[in-house]
C-alpha cells in the first residue's frame, strides 16, 4: 500500500524512519514546503495532523510521555503534543529551543530509573555535536566531534551503564551520561548506521552489545560497559 498526502501539497520528499505510539505513525519529511512532521492514523493510513514549519525533519521523531520530540535541519528542537502535532509552549517559546546546527539524528531518551520518566533527551547534528536537552528545555553540549553524528542509541532504562552510543566518522563512542565518561572504538570504515542494542548473547556479552554498520560493508559489534570499567 502506498501512502499519499495530496491535501498537504507535498512534492517529492525524503521520509525519515517511522515512530509510533501504537495508535499513530509519526514521520518526518524533507520537503521544503509544508508538513515537516506528519501524524498518521495507523488503522486507516490517513493524515491526522501535520506540523508545517518548512524547516525539514530528516531524523525519526521520538514519541514518549504523550509528547513527540523532533529536530529540524534549521537547528530547532521541538516538543509537540502527540495527538495534534501542535508545539508544546511549556518547552520553550513556540514549542522549541534553538541549537543552531542541522539536527540530523533521531532524538534518544534516557529514562530515570526512579520515576520512569524521560528527564534528558539527546540529539546529534551534522556538525558533529551531541546535545543533551532537559525536560524543561535547557540544552547543554555533551560532546563535539569533527564528523557528523550517524545516529544515537543506547540503554534508555539503566543508569549503571555507558548509556549513550553513536558513531562519528570511523569511531564508535559510548558515553556514561551521568558523568560524561567515554569509551571509543576505531573501525576501518565510516560508520553509517544508528547502533542497535543486542541483548541476545548473554553468555558472551553479559551486558549486551551494540551492533553497527560501516561504509566498508562490515557489521561491527562493541560490548556494553558498566560504570567503573
Amino acid at each position: 500500500m502506498v501512502l499519499r498526502t495530496p491535501p498537504l501539497g507535498l512534492k517529492t520528499s525524503l521520509i525519515s524512519s517511522l515512530a509510533t505510539d501504537g495508535n499513530s505513525i509519526f514521520l518526518g519529511l524533507t520537503d521544503g514546503t509544508v508538513g515537516d512532521l506528519l501524524v498518521v492514523n495507523m488503522a486507516t493510513l490517513t493524515v491526522r495532523s501535520a506540523l508545517a514549519i518548512s524547516e525539514d525533519v530528516s531524523g525519526p521523531p521520538l514519541v514518549t510521555d504523550s509528547v513527540v520530540y523532533a529536530g529540524t535541519l534549521a537547528g530547532r528542537f521541538y516538543r509537540l503534543n502527540n495527538a495534534t502535532a501542535l508545539p508544546d509552549t511549556t518547552f520553550g517559546p513556540g514549542g522549541y529551543i534553538t541549537l543552531g546546527e542541522p539536527l540530523t539524528t533521531g532524538p534518544f531518551p534516557v529514562i530515570s530509573s526512579t520515576i520512569n520518566h524521560v528527564h534528558t533527551t539527546y540529539i546529534g547534528s551534522s556538525a558533529g555535536s551531541v546535545w543533551a536537552v532537559s525536560e524543561n528545555g535547557v540544552a547543554n553540549l555533551l560532546e563535539s566531534h569533527p564528523n557528523p553524528i550517524a545516529g544515537l542509541a543506547g540503554y534508555p532504562e539503566f543508569t549503571g551503564y555507558y548509556a549513550l552510543a553513536y558513531g562519528s566518522g570511523s569511531t564508535f563512542y559510548m558515553v556514561d551520561t551521568s558523568d560524561g565518561a567515554m569509551k571509543s572504538l576505531a573501525v576501518a570504515g565510516q560508520i553509517t548506521t544508528t547502533p542497535t542494542l543486542d541483548r541476545t548473547e548473554w553468555s558472551a556479552y553479559p551486558h549486551g552489545r551494540f551492533l553497527f554498520g560501516g561504509a566498508d560493508g562490515k557489521l561491527y559489534g562493541a560490548r556494553v560497559f558498566q560504570r567503573g570499567e
